[in-house]
């Protein structure tokens, strides 16, 4: 993976990131870390409680934090929050020594995944609308496409199809 020793996963809300990222470390026999688990952990709330009692940009901050520890990780596949491209710093730590694949899906499969996922972290289901998704899309696709080695659409895939692909693009690209 030219001297890169990680694998990076971005993308939106519910397109796989932490689903297909475990799956990939484990048939890499790499490490797996979830950024925003990491996060909660740190901070004993969730997301959605930290975005309702300290705002975003309190959010921010600790994110910048956690991604910047990436440097000094290896052989670790990482799985980013939503948001993580929003971020020049945080985009720069990341493709010092990762690959990074944006994994990608619609809005409208996006909404019904997160409606099926009763743990999802963000937002609530009931207050999440296409028109919503779109919005978040048309601010972040531009900065996952400027700054991915590779795309992945997830749309209509099984976890082993997406692994097949990203591992064939890892073989292509690097």
């Amino acid at each position: 993976m030219e001297n890169k020793s990680n694998i990076s996963l971005i993308g939106f809300w519910a397109t796989g990131k932490t689903t297909i990222g475990k799956e990939l470390a484990r048939k890499l026999n790499m490490d797996f870390v979830d950024i925003d688990q990491i996060i909660e952990n740190k901070s004993k709330m969730s997301i959605f409680e930290m975005f309702e009692k300290l705002g975003e940009e309190k959010f921010r901050e600790m994110e910048i934090k956690e991604m910047d520890k990436i440097q000094t990780m290896k052989n670790t596949v990482i799985a980013c929050g939503a948001g993580v491209v929003l971020n020049n710093i945080n985009m720069k730590n990341l493709k010092q020594n990762s690959v990074v694949i944006w994994l990608d899906a619609n809005s409208k499969e996006i909404a019904e995944r997160i409606k099926k996922d009763k743990n999802f972290r963000i937002l609530r289901p009931k207050e999440l609308t296409l028109d919503r998704i779109d919005e978040f899309l048309g601010v972040r696709n531009s900065l996952y496409k400027k700054y991915c080695d590779f795309k992945i659409d997830t749309f209509g895939k099984s976890i082993s199809q997406n692994i097949n692909e990203i591992l064939e693009n890892l073989k292509i690209k690097f």
